[in-house]
């Protein structure tokens, strides 16, 4: 059962642009799927994740795009998470990246769960949609399956070779179509929605990674668990504009 149903605006990062490319008026989408159509402008507002799922569905048809969802995700990639970005590329590994990413994702959504298993020498990058009853949810999981693909080549960059791609849902288009976008052919009517790849990975230094900055930053995010509902949007807006460089400028 879903406790919270939100999720950042910035979730929708770049929907103008995608939405252009497939002749689609994005505030006519907005408004369809119930959402402020000038939600692009308050990235760090709070919307209902179920609805932004049912506009993937509503875009999905008008564009007559099946995997509207997947590649809007790739195609929007690590914009997502705004300024919590900063975080998740200043980890001193690629683990330990993943890991601020499982750690700190309630900040960016609650949408949402992701998750991390071990299984002998491969890694599950996964995610699951936790949307309201009756919600689609092949859109919503294929477009973070997208921004997984972003998230490990920012990390990674040409050194990304994963083993695979999975998701729980039958196949919304040929399986080539989705290797267009992904690279890779999935599995389809899977346990799971993600990435599996090499776990030497893991162990993997990002040289560009500022630990000052991340270990700042992680000091004062960690202090979120002691704010109430009401304090944390304010909170986390304050702590991003305070505490990164050119915080007022980062979309």
């Amino acid at each position: 059962m879903v406790k919270t149903d939100l999720t950042r605006a910035s979730s929708l990062a770049r929907l103008d642009e995608f939405c252009e490319k497939y002749g689609l008026d994005h505030r006519e989408m907005l408004a369809e799927a119930r959402l402020p159509t000038d939600v692009l402008d308050h990235p760090e507002s709070l919307i209902s994740y179920s609805r932004l799922a049912s506009l993937l569905e509503i875009c999905a048809e008008r564009a007559s795009h099946p995997l509207f969802g997947l590649e809007y995700g790739a195609f929007q990639g690590t914009a997502v998470f705004g300024r919590l970005l900063y975080l998740l590329k200043n980890a001193k590994t690629v683990g330990d990246s993943i890991n601020e990413l499982m750690h700190f994702y309630y900040l960016h959504s609650h949408g949402g769960k992701v998750a991390v298993t071990i299984e002998g020498e491969c890694v599950v990058l996964s995610y699951e949609p936790m949307l309201k009853e009756g919600t689609p949810t092949r859109q919503a999981a294929e477009l973070a399956v997208g921004v997984g693909k972003t998230f490990m080549k920012m990390l990674l960059g040409n050194n990304w070779h994963p083993y695979g791609v999975h998701f729980r849902s039958a196949a919304g288009a040929s399986p080539q179509a989705y290797s267009r976008i992904l690279g890779i052919t999935p599995q389809f009517d899977s346990t799971t929605n993600g990435w599996i790849f090499d776990a030497q990975v893991l162990n993997t230094p990002l040289a560009d990674a500022d630990q000052q900055l991340h270990s700042l930053m992680r000091e004062h995010l960690e202090k979120v668990d002691e704010l109430s509902p009401e304090q944390l949007p304010s909170y986390v807006q304050h702590l991003m504009k305070n505490f990164l460089p050119n915080g007022s400028d980062v979309q």
